[in-house]
């Protein structure tokens, strides 16, 4: 009989059949550590009843939606927005004040290159008695666009409330009667308001100066497949990074921007990453980009007021939202689709 080795001796016993199954578990953990990671999926946002969420998209729809929460509303009305110039939302904000509705409109001081815009607006609005005030000056700018109607009715829009806004550019609009994020956007505004501390808590919002970043960079890092842009601005240096990265981990990216502005265009160098990464980079005159979205995987986007710049993310007061209703995101993909094929590569 051949004699018994001490290693099966060993494995015979119960000691050593533990001791096998720990260096085999040993094993497959340094195995499995060695395989690539895949990215995470986009957590799915949490699910709203049906008809919750709507979207509209500019020019397309023009001021209707603005217009008919304006004038739908019974008892009250919060307006916060970078810019207000059009003639018809001022007067229906007017005409809402003078039919009992409590009107109030955060406005931003001094908007980059719009003259005294604003300061015709707050001027109209106080003599008409609608309460009116300047932005929070906690913030470098008050570039939020929102619309708070009755309290149970929010607009998350990419939009000013201007002309163009509704004529000229491309723009998206999340209408929300999700109770929790009606509930916390009336908080930001009353805290902006009364110039108060603010903490934001609700999943679905992006909040500038506070989570806006991480929750986009999250969302970035997790698309598995492709990545929709359309985008006023690309000059974030962290955002461009992990663009960057999906792109060179196999995600789709394509972006569409406003045309080149010349040699001092401050896009020049993020496209140029972008493009130099294997992203799709493309330019649109009309309509023009003032959009702020992401789609991730054609699954869910994230749109808001916030530009992909430092004081988007960092300084200003801004809004967003991430949804993942297919009629939304279906419709977002139909629309950047159809402007895609319009807009000319960049190189």
């Amino acid at each position: 009989m051949k004699p018994t080795t001490r290693s099966e001796e060993l494995c015979r016993t119960p000691y050593g059949a533990i001791r096998q199954s720990a260096l085999l578990f040993a094993l497959a953990l340094t195995l499995a550590a060695c395989l690539p990671v895949p990215a995470p999926a986009p957590a799915t946002p949490t699910p709203s009843p049906p008809g919750t969420r709507t979207l509209f998209v500019e020019p397309d729809d023009g001021s209707g939606p603005v217009l008919e929460a304006i004038r739908g509303a019974r008892r009250s009305l919060d307006v916060v927005v970078y810019l207000l110039t059009d003639r018809t939302v001022i007067d229906a904000l007017i005409a809402a004040n003078r039919r009992g509705v409590a009107v109030r409109v955060l406005l931003e001081r001094d908007p980059y290159g719009s003259g005294q815009g604003n300061v015709s607006a707050y001027g109209e609005l106080r003599n008409a008695g609608v309460d009116v005030r300047w932005g929070n000056p906690a913030f470098a700018l008050t570039h939020e666009k929102a619309l708070i109607v009755d309290g149970e009715t929010v607009l998350i829009m990419t939009l000013n409330l201007t002309y163009s806004a509704f004529h000229g550019n491309r723009e998206y609009g999340i209408i929300t009667r999700d109770a929790a994020e009606v509930a916390e956007a009336l908080a930001g505004f009353s805290a902006d308001w009364e110039r108060r501390a603010f903490e934001p808590r609700a999943p679905s919002l992006l909040w500038s100066n506070a989570n806006t970043r991480r929750k986009l960079l999250d969302f970035i890092d997790g698309a598995r497949t492709s990545l929709l842009l359309e985008q006023e601005s690309l000059q974030d240096r962290e955002t461009l990074q992990h663009l960057v990265r999906a792109a060179r981990r196999g995600v789709e990216v394509r972006i569409i921007t406003p045309p080149d502005d010349g040699e001092f265009d401050p896009n020049r160098q993020g496209r140029g990453q972008l493009l130099a990464a294997g992203a799709a980079v493309r330019t649109l005159q009309d309509p023009r980009i003032h959009a702020k979205i992401v789609i991730a995987d054609g699954k869910s986007t994230i749109l808001g007021s916030a530009n992909l710049t430092f004081s988007g993310m960092e300084n200003n007061r801004e809004l967003g939202i991430r949804v993942g209703e297919p009629e939304i995101v279906g419709r977002l993909v139909e629309t950047f689709e159809a402007d895609w094929a319009l807009a000319v590569p960049y190189r």
